[in-house]
C-alpha cells in the first residue's frame, strides 16, 4: 500500500488515525475581530482559495485584534471520520508515530536510537534525520565491522564489500547526502518528512 506522509497542505495522505491514504477535509480554527469577537471554524478549500465560515462558539473577546503566534488546524478523515489536530503544520493528536516500527533483530544500541528518531520526527524531521543517520554509523561501525571514518568511506567500504542490488542503490543515495546531519553545524536544512522516512526504511533493510 503506497504511503503518503500526513501534510496539512495537502488535499489527500495517509491518515493518521486509520492509515488509509484518502481526501481530508481541513478546518482552520482562530478568531473574529471585534465587536463581534467569536471563536470560528473555517474550512479550507484547495487550489482555488475560497472558504467557507462556520462559527463554533462564542464568548471570546480581546480588546484588539492581535495576530495569533499558531496556526491550528482540525483534519477530518473522509474514510474513518476521526480527527486530527495540527499545531503550526505539525500533528499534535494523536501522539503518535507513524514511522516503521524496528526490525526485530535490530542491535539494542541502534534500536535506542531509532525509536528516539521515531519519537522526533514529527516536530523537526531534521533532528529525526541526524539521529538515524547516527544510527546508521552506529551500525556500520559496532556490528558491520566496517572502520569509522566519514559516513561517505564508510558506505563505501560496505558497497565494496557486497550487497544486494536495492540496499547498495539506497546506500549510494545515503551517501548523495554526505557526511551532514552527524556533526554540530552541518544538519541539512532540505531535510524533508519524505527524505527522513526513507533513511528509516534504509536502515530497516539493512539490519
Amino acid at each position: 500500500m503506497k504511503t503518503v506522509m500526513p501534510d496539512v497542505r495537502k488535499r489527500s495522505y495517509s491518515c493518521p488515525r486509520c492509515g488509509v491514504l484518502c481526501p481530508q477535509d481541513h478546518f482552520k480554527i482562530g478568531w473574529n475581530s471585534p465587536p463581534h469577537s467569536e471563536i470560528y471554524l473555517e474550512k479550507q478549500k484547495y487550489k482555488i482559495g475560497a472558504s467557507s465560515k462556520f462559527i463554533i462558539g462564542g464568548g471570546f473577546t480581546p480588546q484588539k485584534p492581535a495576530p495569533l503566534p499558531w496556526d491550528l488546524f482540525i483534519s477530518v478523515c473522509t474514510e474513518c471520520e476521526r480527527y486530527t489536530v495540527w499545531e503550526n503544520e505539525n500533528v499534535v493528536f494523536p501522539f503518535t508515530t507513524d514511522m516503521p516500527e524496528a526490525e526485530e533483530n535490530m542491535p539494542e544500541d541502534v534500536k535506542a536510537i531509532y525509536e528516539e528518531a521515531a519519537n522526533v520526527f514529527k516536530y523537526s524531521p531534521r533532528a529525526s534525520a541526524a539521529l538515524l543517520r547516527l544510527a546508521i554509523e552506529t551500525l556500520l561501525i559496532q556490528h558491520l565491522g566496517v572502520k569509522k571514518d566519514s559516513i561517505n568511506n564508510m558506505i563505501g567500504e560496505l558497497v565494496s564489500k557486497g550487497t544486494v542490488t536495492h540496499i547498495q542503490n539506497g546506500l549510494n543515495a545515503l551517501r548523495f547526502y554526505g557526511n551532514k546531519g552527524i556533526h554540530f553545524g552541518e544538519i541539512d536544512l532540505n531535510d524533508d518528512q519524505e527524505k527522513v522516512h526513507y533513511l528509516f526504511i534504509l536502515i530497516n533493510m539493512l539490519v
